[in-house]
């Protein structure tokens, strides 16, 4: 069952990390509401921010990497406090649907084992584990590590294809009208638009990209666990 506080604390737990103006924004919001309201209040909030036409998103730039003297930024949205609820409220649903299970081989953004903290499980978590894993596959001298990194692997992944497989497995997992709504409506927020307006990847950010990136690697993590089993 998807609460008003599980959403709430979700949300305030990802924005304390990502910008502290918009948590303390969200925070006053939550704070003035009578705690025996707070489950309607947010159904309210999730309703008006899957109805409205445009998006509310804060635009930055971010600090990535630094090669030799150059410094590379990446293009980085923070939702609105509303709208922030209304994907962490998205993101209880897909996983409460079981939309989106988590798969062995990936190791992060794996959804939270508990309801009242995050949406996601501590990125640190499944990297200790994928290292460990490993560090335990070399012992065996005759394997290697292949090393990549895609670095614009968001801006640069299929939106439409991916969005078209989550709102098929909406579908197929028998959540409401309603809910499906909420769902494709968190995950038109996390397109990115291109200057003439088309759309193009995603954005880097939103909690729910994670979930549309997601999905678009599962055919990918499946090949290579089936090229390379265990």
């Amino acid at each position: 069952m998807v609460t008003g506080r599980s959403v709430a604390l979700s949300a305030l737990g990802y924005l304390r990390s990502t910008h502290l103006p918009t948590y303390a924004a969200a925070r006053l919001l939550l704070e003035a509401v009578n705690p025996s309201r707070l489950d309607s209040f947010v159904s309210d909030i999730v309703d008006i921010a899957t109805e409205r036409r445009h998006s509310r998103t804060l635009s930055l730039k971010r600090f990535k990497a630094r090669d030799a003297e150059t410094y590379h930024y990446r293009d980085y949205s923070v939702p609105s406090p509303t709208e922030c609820l209304a994907d962490a409220y998205a993101i209880a649903l897909v996983n409460a649907y079981g939309i989106n299970p988590g798969r062995k081989f990936v190791f992060s953004y794996r959804p939270s084992a508990s309801a009242s903290t995050r949406s996601f499980e501590h990125f640190s978590i499944g990297y200790r584990e994928r290292n460990a894993q490993i560090e335990a596959a070399l012992a065996d001298s005759n394997r290697v590590a292949l090393i990549a990194d895609v670095r614009s692997f968001y801006p640069e992944t299929n939106f439409e294809a991916a969005l078209t497989e989550l709102m098929r497995r909406v579908k197929s997992s028998g959540a409401s009208p309603r809910d499906a709504r909420i769902i494709e409506a968190s995950a038109m927020r996390a397109a990115q638009s291109g200057l003439d307006g088309s759309v193009k990847g995603l954005r880097v950010g939103p909690e729910i990209s994670h979930v549309l990136a997601d999905i678009s690697l599962g055919s990918i993590d499946a090949e290579l666990a089936s090229a390379f089993p265990g």
